[in-house]
């Protein structure tokens, strides 16, 4: 399972606007996780970073989206509204 990640961010690639960003950083429960959420960490969630990825069906690029946790209290964390790094990478060996 995962999380939905409602974020849109220009692809780095062609400037096709994403927005079906997903995640297992988070409780893996098909919530809904967007800047400022605050949830606990689920099975996959070591980081202190969440990583979102999406395709861009325009240029076959994958895209992903490292956005900085802020740890709350025992485990429990909010996603920073800032600071976030894109990467985009050819799924097709471009």
């Amino acid at each position: 399972m995962y999380d939905h990640v409602d974020i849109k961010i220009k692809c780095p690639k062609c400037g096709t606007i994403l927005n079906d960003f997903q995640t297992k950083d988070g409780p893996c429960c098909y919530d809904n996780i967007g800047p400022l959420s605050v949830f606990k960490r689920g099975p996959y969630g070591k980081r202190d970073t969440l990583i979102a990825y999406d395709i861009c069906e325009n240029c076959n690029c994958w895209v992903d989206v490292e956005m900085p946790l802020v740890p709350v209290t025992n485990g429990i964390v909010m996603v920073s509204p800032m600071n976030h790094k894109i990467e985009c990478r050819s799924i097709t060996g471009d």
